[in-house]
């Protein structure tokens, strides 16, 4: 069975394919359906050239890599394409280079960014902007996952909102979302990163004081317990430590 995160996945570049490929406009300026026999390599190429401009290059790829497969299936599994028109060719994207504002915090303000989390309880913070890890894998860390001897945090799971589909009478039909506590991409994803002393003396205090919040909520602390919760013990997920950290730089 494929996973939710993934199946969503699958859903998203499908909805690209389908917006660039799925229909074209007409000598009438209506816009009507494509059929799979009249794509060209051109038509495919500036399609994704289109998309590339729109969002990325890894997503370019993946929606690209989509396309090569369902049409290898078409001309030779299925067998309702004749020729497969990208078949001994190569897609040329052309990367437009993006202006992004890099937001780094400086040596000089390190001080003042630790303070300011903490102030404002922004834990999961502090070891976002010391390991570079990402919002989701933040949101699934656990206190299993924290070596204060070895000033380590291992990165094994994460813990975000995953939008839920099923697949009916040959439709796929939206069912919402739902938190889900997930297995990272692939192995190398699974790593071990470094925290500074002065960030591990920090989360030690930090820990006892969750060690209350869990009592006082109802809970009995586990070392299995989610490490950045809510004042009523609720585990963060992955848009709360993204906005948070938006807000913060």
């Amino acid at each position: 069975k494929i996973v939710d995160n993934t199946f969503a996945d699958y859903v998203q570049k499908t909805r690209h394919i389908k917006n660039k490929l799925g229909t074209r406009i007409d000598k009438n300026n209506n816009r009507i359906p494509v059929k799979m026999n009249e794509l060209t390599f051109e038509v495919i190429e500036n399609a994704l050239n289109e998309l590339l401009r729109e969002t990325c290059l890894q997503t370019t790829k993946q929606v690209r890599n989509h396309i090569i497969n369902m049409l290898k299936c078409a001309t030779k599994i299925d067998k309702v394409l004749k020729v497969n028109p990208l078949e001994d060719r190569e897609i040329n994207l052309i990367e437009v280079k993006k202006k992004k504002e890099k937001k780094i915090v400086a040596k000089s303000d390190e001080i003042k960014v630790i303070e300011e989390c903490i102030k404002l309880g922004y834990y999961h913070l502090l070891v976002a902007l010391f390991t570079g890890a990402r919002a989701s894998e933040i949101a699934g860390m656990t206190w299993e996952n924290f070596d204060f001897e070895e000033n380590t945090v291992a990165i094994k799971q994460e813990y975000m909102q995953v939008k839920q589909y099923d697949y009916v009478d040959g439709k796929i039909v939206y069912k919402g979302r739902k938190m889900e506590v997930t297995d990272l991409k692939s192995k190398s994803s699974d790593r071990y990163l470094g925290l500074p002393k002065e960030i591990v003396e920090i989360l030690k205090e930090y820990k006892e004081r969750q060690k209350e919040v869990a009592k006082r909520n109802g809970f009995k602390f586990k070392e299995s317990d989610f490490a950045f919760t809510s004042c009523n013990y609720r585990p963060y997920d992955n848009n709360d430590i993204y906005e948070r950290m938006k807000n913060l730089m």
